[in-house]
């Protein structure tokens, strides 16, 4: 199809193309639609459609039965097809009817078949990529057909000399890129090539995949997926009790809370969520950054049942080596002290961080033996006596600390190698205050979101100058791991090109 924008609440359909693949062979339908709204400049020079090309055509809701059913029960199939499917359920509402159905991504279905390749996966890049083309159209049978009269008479009128109502209907009907019987044409020639270079199995595997509908438990209303959009955000899964029992995000709202009812169940906590969720509530972010930070705050704050990995990572720990050679543990609030007292390199002497002590031991005790450095020196193995060997000693996995043979410095230097491989990262401005932008791309999601951080505390997100303020006025100093990690993995990629840092 084609519209006059992007955003289904306020532009409108103008043409719409179906391509009926049936057991007598594929079937065109296609008609006009006039918006009710001019057709903006841009829009016009991509798709050529213009007001005056629309002068005469059908409104939506004077086409909306038969279109309906035609398509009723049936799978969609279109590039980016949420767009064409938000717009169809947009256009249907308006027009008092009640429309749902499945869709088919050809978009998904190429990144699915061809994750790797190069160009993308967009419309043009697969015309591009396989040389598809499209074959003449032999059967189309528009449903305007009335306004191929109208079209001859404006011909006329400008005194084109192929002003036949055949000439019309084909300048009304393009089938080329950008117009709807073009995209559906080029749509249906991936959906051939793509069965020819990967197979009728393969094909028919990824579309089942992608198909794949959510079975909603009976306790939920069929329509509780419906108005979750397609955008990044959070999601809430209530019990019985106003308390949620598990708090996720995606980037994709309403394909991750769909999986939780695939029938697909790959551990026994997803069947446990599914069967006890009630209730869903959701919030979208402007971002995957975003979304990380706000599901880290809800869990803290709401501390729900199902999602005790995050829960647990309120205990993570970070470790240095002291001046007796003998390890140190640190929790988040001894290197938030660090920080505040601007000691950034007290903080960046440190590595982590890990769940708990146990695992960091575990961790010490895997890469130990590769470098020689000896475990009961670390304070991680116990010895009989001060001179005695340590196990890996016995063993030849450690160089000698334990009984001399390696100088005390050298033991020194090859832990510090070792810990500056997890080292936590070092604060990198000479400000104490950084502003990570995301702009949203969805227009279900906040137009722009602000993490404010101070010294790699988080402190909270704000969406205007003077939420800034109020949050670099109030919010407390509170160093916590994840947060920090986020923080240094957006600097590392989005953050090297966003001049956001604020002195």
């Amino acid at each position: 199809m084609e519209t006059t924008g992007l955003a289904p609440d306020r532009a409108r359909i103008t043409e719409i193309a179906l391509i009926e693949d049936g057991p007598d062979g594929p079937r065109e339908w296609t008609t006009l639609v006039d918006p009710g709204q001019p057709i903006p400049p841009e829009i016009e020079f991509l798709t050529g459609i213009s007001s005056a090309l629309l002068r005469g055509a059908p409104r939506f809701e004077q086409v909306a039965a038969e279109l309906l059913a035609r398509i009723d029960g049936a799978v969609l199939v279109a590039h980016n097809a949420r767009f064409d499917h938000a717009f169809l359920k947009a256009e249907f509402a308006r027009a008092g009817l009640a429309f749902r159905a499945r869709t088919l991504c050809t978009a998904r279905l190429a990144r699915l078949l061809e994750p790797e390749a190069a160009g993308g996966h967009g419309l043009d890049a697969l015309i591009a990529r396989h040389g598809l083309a499209l074959a003449a159209s032999a059967g189309a049978a528009p449903a305007d057909a009335a306004l191929a009269d109208a079209a001859q008479a404006d011909a006329a009128q400008a005194g084109e000399a192929a002003a036949t109502p055949a000439a019309a209907t084909l300048a009304r009907h393009a089938i080329t890129r950008h117009r709807a019987l073009g995209d559906a044409h080029f749509c249906r020639a991936y959906l051939l090539h793509a069965g020819r270079v990967h197979g009728a199995a393969a094909l028919d595997a990824a579309i089942a995949r992608l198909l794949k509908r959510p079975s909603l438990p009976t306790h939920l209303p069929p329509d509780a997926l419906d108005a979750i959009p397609h955008a990044p955000g959070v999601y809430l899964f209530h019990g019985l009790n106003p308390q949620p029992i598990y708090i996720g995000r995606s980037i994709d709202l309403r394909d991750r809370v769909g999986s939780h009812f695939t029938n697909d169940h790959r551990h026994p906590r997803e069947l446990r969520i599914a069967q006890e969720v009630r209730r869903i509530e959701w919030q979208t972010c402007a971002g995957e950054f975003a979304t990380r930070l706000r599901e880290w705050q809800l869990i803290g704050e709401r501390l729900p049942a199902h999602n005790q990995a995050l829960r647990r990572q309120q205990g993570q720990i970070a470790l240095r080596l002291g001046d007796d050679g003998r390890l140190v543990y640190a929790k988040a609030a001894a290197l938030e002290a660090l920080l505040l007292a601007r000691d950034h390199a007290g903080h960046a002497r440190h590595a982590g961080p890990f769940a708990n002590r146990a695992a960091a031991r575990r961790w010490l005790a895997a890469e130990a033996p590769a470098r020689g450095l000896c475990l009961a020196v670390l304070g991680l193995e116990k010895r009989s006596r001060a001179d005695a060997p340590c196990f890996n000693r016995q063993l030849g996995r450690c160089a000698g600390a334990c009984t001399g043979a390696q100088p005390a410095d050298e033991h020194r230097a090859q832990v510090q190698a070792l810990l500056a491989e997890r080292a936590l990262p070092a604060w990198p401005f000479a400000h104490d205050l950084f502003f990570a932008i995301e702009f949203g791309a969805h227009p279900a999601a906040p137009a722009r979101a602000v993490q404010v951080f101070d010294r790699w505390c988080w402190l909270g997100t704000a969406a205007s100058p003077a939420e800034i303020e109020a949050l670099l006025a109030t919010a407390p100093r509170r160093y916590a791991f994840e947060p920090a990690r986020w923080l240094s993995a957006f600097l590392a990629t989005e953050g090297q090109n966003c001049p956001f840092g604020h002195a």
